[in-house]
């Protein structure tokens, strides 16, 4: 049932005009209950992806030298694509490409009749960007990974001929995070600019990065929702003082559920105002159960004509952590399966297509992940839309990583990250922690972090107290550190840089017993592994940092760690290290240089590797079988094997050449392991079959063995 409109008049709080960003585009108008208004009226976004020239270079007039003969690109772009990836660093970490670079545009006319506004707005651009139009100095933004935004409506000649020139420089830079990490920093323009034309009232584009509206789920049961809708608005200094901010929210088909207006001044040019909405019996988002969106747009009306709408997705969910029962979701458990993701991929680097930001999701999903660490540094705002879609609870987190400097300015810029990295998320109910930092004191020496640790916590819950942070260590005995966060979690490597010994359960036991047991997540587990590098099962623990990392070993050491993962209740998540191989340009092992091979698929996505077949039998319900070491293609040895496969079906039967070697039913974690078969010297066909019920699954290869045995 609709709530009756409550009409009431609210003085909106001032605050000065700052240079930020926006994540809202046009919207379709022709939404049930919304207001009719004409299109021209409200905002319009126009995306600026061809027409780019590039030059890797920089000098003194680069700012008003001819563009014509630069390369022509078009966004998302990087130059880092090929070299980022090649490995062979010097003593100074110098392999790839780190310094400045311009580009240029040529803006297209823009219809500015009745006073509209103009926004200029990046998606990302790394690491540090001067923006300039028309020769004039626009601003600066630091930092590689949020969204920034200018207003540009009185810097434009109107004629058709503005050009926009960009100075990116991804150079290391002493007060802006990261100073350090295990990943390639990717220069360049590398997410989508667009250009916001608004009304000249208007929900501002320039509040830190937000879509302008921010909704605030101040209480959820399963019985009552209470969400405070913010919005920041704006005018010129010689627009009108006073508006209608109406809220509407939608469920899932488009439909009016209920409807708040509120009258609105202020003196200023820009404020915030609020709305409160109450949803009696709301239906939950529930992860990948049920990820149920319902939307809330949020219009201004001046004259009772509606002159500004921005729609944001709106999943009502509520979570906690219990320090012996882990994590909650809606009030039941709901144990963390994730996989940890970087954002880069082969001949792309960061400058990735929304379709491959899809096809990434549909990959961690076909794995029955229901949990994601976005690592190292704030992800896009479409991955987040596809996690809301898809029910994937995220851990969000800031690129504070290994290393920091005791200074003003660092720390600064670390709070400006957080800040716009929450202003920018939050509104995705898939975004349940905020992360703080990843193994501080870890690479080399570091100057002391506790106080801005202690500086992020509370910029956290000033910003959103709403939700839980957390943090990813490696330092057992940082016991001020690990503990300002609400949660903390590990980063361990039993089996793979360890010696071995008792594994996971002896680092969980440590860990929990260095925390005073107040819950804990494994926030980094894994092995590395080649798809072309293969031993008979069972495979001996490979060199972490040499040449060698067969396939078989990550395989196993999944296996190991996973079943001792899940003795602990008290472990409220776990995130696989790391769900696709990635650039990583200091790294000199497995068998190319300048990759991180733990990735459960390849680079390029083409190959998912065994480990990633083991989660998928353990989490993915749909009836599956998988024989792993399918590429030990040519053997040398056939005789006296171990046959692995992974399946989630009541029987699996192995068959050698069409001769059964038997049925057996695969263990609690879904493994199935014939011993002491032979193979026939020559191709041998390996097949298996999955009886799952009344359906039946198959896999299969075929292995050579050397006739010279």
């Amino acid at each position: 049932m609709n709530h009756p409109i409550n009409r009431s008049h609210v003085m909106i709080h001032h605050h000065p005009r700052r240079f930020s960003f926006i994540l809202t585009g046009l919207f379709l108008l022709a939404m049930a209950g919304l207001s009719a208004v004409a299109a021209d009226s409200l905002r319009e976004s126009v995306k600026l992806t061809s027409g780019w020239r590039f030059i890797p270079n920089d000098w003194p007039d680069a700012l008003r030298a001819d563009s014509s003969t630069w390369e022509g690109v078009e966004l998302p772009h990087t130059w880092n694509a090929v070299d980022g990836v090649n490995g062979g660093l010097d003593a100074n970490h110098r392999g790839y490409r780190r310094a400045p670079a311009w580009y240029a545009l040529q803006l297209p006319a823009l219809d500015l009749a009745h006073g509209r506004r103009v926004y200029l707005k990046f998606n990302g651009a790394s690491v540090v960007a001067d923006v300039y139009l028309n020769g004039g100095h626009l601003g600066q933004h630091r930092g590689a990974f949020g969204a920034f935004a200018f207003e540009i409506t009185n810097r434009l000649n109107r004629t058709g001929a503005d050009e926009l020139r960009v100075r990116v420089d991804n150079g290391w830079v002493a007060d802006v995070a990261p100073l350090a990490g295990d990943f390639t920093l990717f220069g360049g323009i590398y997410r989508p600019v667009e250009l916001i034309v608004t009304p000249p009232v208007c929900i501002n584009p320039l509040d830190h990065a937000s879509p302008g509206v921010a909704l605030i789920q101040k209480s959820v049961t399963r019985d009552r929702a209470e969400i405070e809708v913010r919005v920041a608005v704006s005018r010129p200094a010689s627009g009108a003082q006073y508006a209608t901010l109406r809220a509407s929210l939608l469920d899932a088909a488009g439909k009016l559920v209920l409807r708040e207006d509120r009258a609105v001044t202020w003196a200023g040019e820009a404020g915030t105002a609020q709305i409160p909405l109450v949803v009696d019996v709301p239906h939950l988002w529930n992860g990948v159960k049920d990820p149920y969106l319902y939307s809330v747009a949020s219009e201004l009306m001046v004259n009772g004509r509606v002159v500004d709408r921005v729609i944001q997705p709106l999943g009502l969910r509520f979570c906690r952590v219990d320090p012996q029962l882990g994590f909650f979701l809606n009030g039941a458990p709901y144990l963390l399966r994730g996989v940890g993701c970087h954002q880069d991929r082969a001949g792309k680097g960061w400058a990735v297509s929304e379709a491959d930001e899809r096809d990434d999701l549909a990959i961690i999903r076909e794995m029955g992940a229901n949990a994601v660490r976005l690592a190292h540094y704030p992800h896009s705002a479409t991955f987040l839309d596809g996690c809301d879609r898809a029910g994937l609870l995220v851990w969000a987190e800031i690129p504070l990583v290994n290393k920091v400097r005791n200074t003003p300015e660092f720390y600064a810029n670390a709070e400006q990250q957080l800040v716009e990295l929450i202003r920018q998320q939050r509104n995705h109910p898939a975004v349940v922690m905020w992360g703080l930092f990843n193994e501080l004191y870890h690479q080399g020496p570091s100057d002391p972090c506790e106080d801005l640790v202690a500086r992020l916590q509370a910029v956290a819950k000033r910003e959103d107290p709403t939700r839980l942070t957390t943090a990813a260590s490696n330092q057992r005995d940082r016991k001020q550190i690990n503990g300002t966060p609400d949660l903390i979690a590990c980063n361990t490597y039993p089996g793979w840089y360890d010696d071995g010994g008792p594994g996971m359960s002896s680092s969980v036991t440590s860990w929990l017993d260095a925390t005073d047991h107040r819950g804990l997540g494994v926030s980094e587990y894994g092995a590395g592994a080649s798809i072309f590098q293969h031993e008979d099962w069972p495979p001996a623990k490979p060199n972490p940092t040499g040449a060698w990392h067969p396939e078989e070993y990550q395989a196993l050491c999944h296996e190991q760690q996973y079943r001792q993962l899940l003795q602990y209740t008290a472990v409220w998540g776990a995130f696989v290290w790391n769900a696709f191989d990635f650039a990583s340009a200091d790294r000199t092992e497995g068998d190319r240089h300048g990759i991180n091979d733990k990735g459960l698929v390849t680079y390029d996505r083409q190959t998912r590797k065994d480990a990633f077949y083991f989660y998928k039998a353990n989490w993915n319900p749909d009836p599956m079988v998988h024989l792993t070491s399918r590429r030990f293609a040519q053997r040398k040895n056939g005789r006296n094997l171990a046959i692995h496969a992974y399946s989630n079906c009541d029987r699996v039967e192995l068959w050698i050449n069409g001769e059964s070697k038997g049925q057996i039913p695969p263990d609690d974690l879904k493994v199935a392991v014939w011993t002491a078969v032979d193979l026939s010297p020559g191709p041998n066909r390996v097949e298996l079959l999955g009886f799952c019920g009344d359906l039946a699954v198959t896999d299969g290869c075929v292995w050579t063995v050397d006739h010279s045995e």
